[in-house]
């Protein structure tokens, strides 16, 4: 009995009709924002970006393939990997960075490294990360396959 824990299909396209809409929003904020006074909505709304931008990637990467095989299924794993790995080696850098960067360099260069550690750490570029690798890596098997054919 195979056992999918992944969304339907169609949660997929809800996940990006939810990431494109913020996007629009967002540029629309930006591009009006010296000519209108923003409503306290619109900026409760903006506050609460993260939170749909985290909503739509979980749908987007949570979702199955229009069809969905075994060898899909084997570059999510490996996608998956790959993140693992990532994080592997931006935890274990930090370590000694931590240890020795405390005694080498000032307060304000530790929180500039902080800083910018977080940053590849946050679930939402991890995300973006493993749908790059994701994607991408079906993008170019549908490339490869389409030259193959070609041929």
């Amino acid at each position: 009995m195979k056992k999918s824990f992944l969304f339907p299909h169609w949660c997929q396209k809800t996940g990006w009709w939810i990431l494109a809409t913020l996007v629009i929003c967002i540029i629309l904020v930006l591009a009006f924002d010296n000519v209108i006074e923003l409503s306290d909505w619109i900026e409760a709304a903006l506050f609460s970006t993260p939170s749909f931008l985290s909503l739509a990637l979980f749908l987007i990467c949570l979702s199955q393939e229009k069809q969905e095989d075994e060898y899909i299924a084997h570059i999510r794993t490996r996608s998956v990997f790959t993140i693992v790995i990532i994080i592997f080696l931006i935890s274990l850098a930090d370590f000694p960075v931590r240890i020795i960067g405390g005694r080498m360099f000032s307060v304000s260069q530790m929180g500039t490294y902080y800083m910018y550690s977080s940053y590849f750490k946050s679930p939402i570029i991890l995300t973006l990360l493993y749908l790059l690798i994701f994607k991408g890596t079906l993008f170019a098997n549908k490339i490869k396959a389409r030259n193959y054919d070609g041929q």
